[in-house]
């Protein structure tokens, strides 16, 4: 039987690489087994990648509409986070409505004939070791996938905040529960049972101390910071604040996310330098008018 295909058209600034067309040894077996790989260049930052897979497997695993979206989203998220660029799928919400006199406005909600430059996909070698990893981090990758389709300061936090704690949950060394201490660092004594009944006391370890594994020092306290803010119901007054604290914050968090998963996909650490397509793609968006016959 021939092999199954599955098809996506992506919009995405990236400048594709002779070391794309190479055979890619996988040392893990992914969930979902394919055999073959091809992107074509439709247009300017216009793809269609075009995944093969054995027709038996592909049935097995792939039985409903809600398989090949969960499906399709995790290879859209995976293409995102190996070249760390805004990729969306070539679709576009529009607004019509009349002005009077059968007159028309469309407006066309999206990055539309946005020029920048594109970012080089060098190695499809991530997205095949990609979809083979632990299915706990197909989660943080959509949250990813987001973050950098988000053009808004404070909605990109959200999804970065996310995913950093989806990662602290699976693999944070700190865990369990702790007595309450003083707060005091020259006291710092330990309220071992209840005063009253003498029932042991313990409450579940803090996000500051689990996520320390992940996130450096200044950083964390910053995430911690804007997270409580964020979370916990943010005033106007600190709306304005952290619109222009969190863009800094979230280079840092992407910066963090993308190095820790990348080691397991063999991607190279980055530096802020290669995330200038990630955070500073322009926002555009197109008005049309026109008139019936």
């Amino acid at each position: 039987m021939a092999d199954a295909s599955f098809q996506i058209d992506l919009a995405m600034p990236v400048a594709l690489t002779a070391n794309l067309q190479r055979d890619i040894f996988a040392s893990i077996r992914p969930r979902w087994p394919i055999t073959r790989i091809d992107i074509q260049r439709l247009e300017r930052d216009a793809f269609r990648l075009k995944l093969s897979m054995p027709s038996e497997e592909a049935m097995a695993k792939l039985s409903s509409n809600e398989d090949l979206t969960e499906y399709r989203d995790f290879i859209v998220s995976l293409v995102a986070f190996s070249a760390m660029v805004p990729v969306q799928l070539r679709s576009k919400g529009t607004f019509d409505f009349p002005t009077g006199d059968k007159q028309r406005k469309a407006v066309s909600l999206g990055a539309m004939n946005c020029q920048v430059p594109s970012s080089p996909l060098s190695s499809l070698e991530p997205l095949v070791l990609g979809l083979g990893l632990d299915p706990k981090y197909t989660s943080v990758l959509h949250f990813l996938w987001e973050a950098l389709n988000s053009g808004h300061p404070l909605y990109r936090f959200i999804n970065l905040a996310v995913a950093v704690e989806l990662i602290v949950r699976h693999d944070s060394p700190v865990a369990g529960s702790r007595h309450p201490n003083c707060g005091n660092p020259k006291c710092a004594f330990q309220l071992e049972k209840c005063p009253k009944c003498n029932r042991a006391w313990k409450i579940p370890c803090q996000l500051r101390e689990r996520a320390a594994f992940l996130l450096p020092t200044g950083v964390l306290s910053e995430f911690i910071e804007a997270r409580n803010q964020v979370f916990h119901g943010l005033s106007d007054e600190l709306h304005r604040d952290y619109g222009h604290h969190l863009p800094k914050l979230n280079v840092s968090l992407l910066l963090v996310l993308r190095n820790y998963l990348g080691q397991q996909m063999r991607l190279p650490a980055i530096t802020e330098d290669h995330l200038s397509i990630a955070i500073n793609l322009p926002e555009v968006v197109m008005t049309v008018f026109y008139k019936l016959p």
